[in-house]
């Protein structure tokens, strides 16, 4: 049941991003990221560090009324202690 549980939990983790962006929560954003996490989104700059995706994130929805993110499709894959996950994610 270990590998059930432990891909539970990384899917939370891609499910409650999307949850955290659309609530503007940048505390419990942070909690799913290390702080040497980086993220490379579509046609802007890579940030580097837990701050730089903040920085971006909340630039990019701080102009907006609201935003939807949608998550599915997610597929982690476990190789001992560590993983990979890939998801869809949709952003209105």
């Amino acid at each position: 049941m270990s590998d059930v549980s432990d891909k539970q939990e990384i899917a939370e983790v891609c499910y409650r991003y999307g949850l955290e962006l659309d609530s503007r929560n940048w505390s419990g954003l942070a909690d799913l990221f290390t702080s040497d996490a980086n993220a490379y989104y579509l046609d802007m700059p890579a940030c580097v560090g837990y701050q730089a995706i903040e920085d971006t994130c909340s630039g990019a929805l701080g102009v907006l009324d609201g935003s939807q993110h949608l998550i599915g499709n997610v597929v982690v894959k476990l190789n001992g202690d560590e993983a990979d996950s890939i998801c869809y994610l949709q952003a209105q």
